[in-house]
């Protein structure tokens, strides 16, 4: 084999790892904001970014009513898009949210449980009584939607629910 080949090999190997071997997936920008309830910060709640597609980001307030999103798992943000928002904060009996990455099945059923929707699990019924109100828990009658957009300035973004 001649030093071309092996200089090709080496090239090729050097590209590989610089590269990497990333997970994939679409490309994430830096996206949160700031949540309050009837003007105070909203505490423990979680923000959902609903896309058309079915995939989705999400983030948890802290007590100041802050929260970044991670996409379908991946912390950094969201990729660009239109999201429908739901914004749920109930004191559940006998059940915990879904986990970070949970797959949109899971979501649904947080859904919900954050609007009062009895639920079955294991043998035993679950009942979460909302926080807030059951209307922002729904994507389609919360009235809140954003689009994460490549300026991640723009993506500071103020929800403030009301009664």
């Amino acid at each position: 084999m001649n030093s071309s080949f092996w200089k090709f090999l080496a090239l090729s190997a050097l590209v590989v790892v610089a590269t990497g071997c990333g997970e994939g997936g679409p490309r994430l920008y830096k996206a949160g904001g700031t949540v309050t309830y009837n003007a105070t910060p909203l505490a423990q709640a979680d923000v959902t970014f609903l896309y058309d597609d079915g995939n989705f980001a999400t983030g948890s307030t802290d007590a100041a009513g802050k929260f970044d999103l991670i996409y379908m798992g991946r912390p950094g943000g969201a990729p660009l898009g239109k999201c429908k928002v739901t914004v749920t904060k109930s004191a559940v009996s006998g059940t915990a949210p879904p986990p970070a990455g949970a797959k949109p099945e899971d979501m649904m059923k947080a859904m919900r449980a954050a609007t009062g929707t009895t639920m079955q699990q294991g043998g035993d019924k679950t009942m979460a009584k909302a926080l807030v109100p059951a209307k922002y828990a729904n994507p389609d009658g919360s009235g809140i939607s954003f689009e994460i957009q490549a300026d991640e300035k723009a993506n500071d973004f103020k929800i403030d629910l009301k009664d």
